[in-house]
């Protein structure tokens, strides 16, 4: 009976060291945006319209996946400490994603003090969908 208390105790320590992956984030963008969702997002305009803003964990891998399998659709996706001063970028700590017209997925590296992201949809269908994982 000691043996298998001691079998669990042991067990349930080995699963509290392996990292929980965060919930992937779903969402949509209404149009595309060049560059102008930050500005758009201080203006008022709503979350999804002009890009989409996700709170992300600093350090964290990621992944930003197209959905529907269209080929169309490039999104992109910059990282920021926050966007609550709308001046520009004041609080961008990286932008990752290539900025070309080329659909696929993009993945890397969240910047260690970014809290939150934008993702927009550099060119591509109205109203795509994209999820957002992190590992």
């Amino acid at each position: 009976m000691r043996k298998i208390i001691g079998l669990a105790v042991v067990a349930a320590a080995a699963l509290t060291l392996v990292p929980a992956q965060a919930a992937p984030t779903n969402g949509t963008v209404l149009l595309p945006s060049a560059g102008t969702a930050r500005a758009q997002r201080c203006d008022g305009v709503p979350n999804g319209t002009f890009g989409y803003v996700l709170d992300v964990t600093g350090g964290a891998d990621f992944t930003l996946t197209a959905d529907g399998g269209d080929d169309v659709n490039d999104f992109d996706i910059a990282f920021y400490k926050s966007i609550t001063a709308c001046t520009a970028d004041a609080d961008a700590v990286a932008a990752e994603g290539d900025h070309t017209p080329v659909a696929g997925d993009e993945s890397g590296n969240v910047p260690p003090d970014a809290e939150v992201a934008i993702v927009t949809l550099y060119v591509g269908t109205p109203n795509s969908a994209f999820t957002y994982t992190e590992n």
